[in-house]
């Protein structure tokens, strides 16, 4: 927009004195490239519509970027086409230069003006260049893979072990104490930090049996000879292996990804539904049982949602009122006694 009103108070030799004929060059050079302006911009929006298609964790890692760059778009049409032309009609004034005054756009012009000619004059060539350029992009599109990203290396380890439900949280913080130092002990680890249960944050809803630990590792030069990544978590599951516990391996931003996109800790999940706490959780049991099997299965274990350390106190209300005692006395003494003893 800016270009083009330029261009058009070059070209017509106009003083900036007569601000009525600028403003009415402004409108015509505005009328000329506003509708373009909109086309190329829809153009640039509709090529992001495939994006917005994803699901899982390219989803939730890609819609952000095509909301923001769609919006951006949509707010750059509707300036050029209103603020913009209104700033070069106050702000454009001094000596208009022609295109012939830059050096970087004389030489430009040098290169660009032969090609164009030579690609005018053979147009059949020129079509069938830019066909054989598409059909090899075609070709070597084929062999890019069917996945669409693929895992990446983030460079970081994230374990996550699984203990029983009724842990407590002195248990839990040994546990959790004992597999770090465990971890550091390794010479590819930098360091490596934990946490027990839930952060304090209402977006971690982590329940007290599972810890989480960044191991940060060291630039692979400082590694062992021969060592890998997969012959190192393979190492260090096994160091860190306790009766009762479920190793999980995964790396920090994908971990969170797939937590939000699908509410599981894993790559993989089998949900099952059902009334009765007990016939599920018996369930997950055997489907773990089975998936153990299969090739390619690692760190399969069943969450179980059973065993957590509550009890429930049923209230005979027919005996508390041959005693003439309310049920509020009765559960503020159980609340009293229950509190000394945590």
């Amino acid at each position: 927009m800016t270009e083009n009103a330029y261009r058009a108070i070059e070209k017509e030799g106009v003083s900036f004195s007569d601000r009525k004929r600028v403003w009415e060059i402004v409108l015509e050079a505005t009328k000329m490239v506003g509708r373009p302006i909109v086309a190329s911009i829809a153009i640039i929006v509709i090529a992001f519509i495939p994006v917005f298609a994803l699901t899982g964790q390219e989803g939730k890692l890609f819609h952000p970027l095509a909301f923001t760059k769609t919006f951006a778009m949509i707010a750059a049409a509707v300036i050029a086409v209103t603020l913009i032309p209104v700033l070069c009609g106050y702000l454009l004034g001094g000596k208009l230069r022609p295109e012939e005054w830059n050096p970087i756009m004389r030489f430009l012009r040098r290169v660009y003006k032969p090609l164009l000619t030579k690609a005018l004059r053979n147009r059949l060539a020129t079509v069938l260049l830019a066909l054989a350029f598409f059909s090899g992009a075609m070709v070597v599109a084929t062999q890019i893979g069917s996945e669409f990203m693929p895992p990446l290396n983030e460079g970081d380890l994230m374990y996550m072990p699984v203990t029983d439900p009724a842990i407590s949280l002195d248990e839990a913080t040994r546990i959790l104490s004992k597999q770090d130092e465990i971890l550091k002990a390794f010479p590819e680890v930098e360091w490596a930090v934990g946490k027990a249960g839930r952060a304090e944050t209402s977006t971690d809803p982590s329940p007290i049996n599972m810890n989480e630990t960044i191991v940060h590792l060291k630039p692979e030069d400082q590694w062992r000879d021969g060592m890998t990544r997969e012959k190192l978590i393979a190492e260090m599951d096994e160091a860190t292996r306790m009766p009762g516990v479920t190793n999980i391996w995964t790396q920090p931003i994908i971990n969170r990804i797939e937590m939000l996109a699908t509410g599981i800790r894993s790559q993989v999940g089998i949900k099952i539904f059902g009334n009765n706490l007990d016939t599920l959780e018996e369930t997950a049991r055997q489907i773990a049982t089975v998936v153990k099997d299969v090739p390619g299965a690692a760190d399969v274990y069943p969450e179980r949602i059973g065993g957590a350390p509550y009890i429930d106190i049923d209230i005979d209300r027919t005996a508390a009122a041959r005693y003439g005692i309310d049920v509020g006395t009765i559960q503020d003494v159980i609340e009293k006694e229950s509190a000394k003893r945590i």
